[in-house]
């Protein structure tokens, strides 16, 4: 095995030491390679893996290319490097000891094509608040809480999607169906990509036994993120299996009245950010096509990995 994690850095200082610390050859009992793929950082996060942790793999992008495409950016790097498996963390994200290792046990004796552990908050003393509202979507995760009530957990659970802020993935998945669409800029990159697992034949599993603890801050600029939450809703409109026409139809509709309603009561703020989504959208319509085309087609889509001359950003 040679296993490789990637995290995407973006004035993370005040997270990357646990997450680093948390990568070790100690806490993990296996080595893991980690490479950082900074999106133009602007603290000191850079200065204190360089200084602290020389054998990390730095790559620095010098502006933000957005979460999706700077992943793949790490996992073109790890697979010239020869990766059999592809550890996604986030920057704010830690492994509890013994769980990489756990991952790849489970994945390896089902020929998993995606593993992610149970998402913790940053003390670990609750479960982490947006796997929460995922998973309790997914059917699978009615056997889970039956099988813990009952005292039978088994090692895995198919669900329908996980949140990206720690996968496992082979090399197989990477060949059969790429890295993150970069149509996505933040947000929604994981939701596409689990539904292009599924279309290609596979799903997601969550490990009960590993443990991954989720620092979140919020989400920040809640108005930046409304926005881009309600472009990603159209996007994925258009995504391997694509809403009909009606139902798409019927999704703008819905649309155009809120932003109506929202003006009538003036707020005009919410309804103009309504409305320059919906531009911003239909101007991406024929690419969208394009690339959900593209990713029915099995294959490393949106990486280039030919061992002899990997260019990073290349997609």
């Amino acid at each position: 095995m040679n296993i490789f994690c990637i995290i995407v850095t973006y004035n993370g200082s005040k997270w990357i030491r646990r997450t680093l610390d948390s990568l070790s050859d100690g806490e993990q009992e296996l080595p893991i390679r980690v490479i950082a793929v900074d999106n133009g950082s602007t603290d000191d996060t850079l200065s204190i893996i360089k200084k602290e942790y020389p054998d990390v793999v730095v790559i620095q992008n010098g502006k933000n290319l957005g979460f999706g495409k700077a992943n793949n950016i790490g996992i073109e790097c790890a697979y010239k490097l020869g990766a059999s498996h592809f550890l996604l963390l986030n920057q704010d994200a830690s492994m509890a000891p013994g769980s990489v290792k756990k991952l790849i046990e489970v994945q390896l004796s089902g020929g998993l094509p995606l593993v992610s552990p149970v998402h913790w908050n940053g003390s670990g003393d609750r479960l982490d608040s947006s796997f929460c509202l995922f998973v309790s979507e997914n059917p699978g995760i009615n056997d889970l809480l039956s099988d813990l009530l009952k005292g039978t957990v088994k090692d895995r659970y198919k669900v329908r999607f996980v949140n990206a802020a720690c996968w496992l993935l082979p090399k197989e998945t990477i060949e059969k169906v790429g890295g993150f669409d970069p149509i996505y800029f933040h947000y929604g990159e994981d939701d596409d990509f689990c539904d292009r697992l599924s279309y290609h034949g596979g799903s997601p599993y969550i490990v009960p036994d590993a443990k991954m603890f989720h620092d979140r801050v919020g989400k920040g600029n809640s108005e930046m993120w409304n926005k881009q939450k309600l472009l990603v809703a159209l996007l994925q409109m258009y995504g391997v299996r694509p809403v009909n026409r009606m139902g798409r139809i019927k999704t703008h509709l819905r649309l155009l009245k809120k932003a109506a309603m929202l003006s009538l009561t003036g707020k005009f703020k919410d309804a103009s950010a309504i409305i320059a989504a919906e531009r911003r959208f239909l101007k991406k319509v024929p690419m969208l096509k394009s690339h959900a085309e593209a990713n029915r087609r099995p294959g490393p889509n949106w990486l280039s990995l030919n061992t002899e001359e990997v260019t990073p950003g290349k997609s």
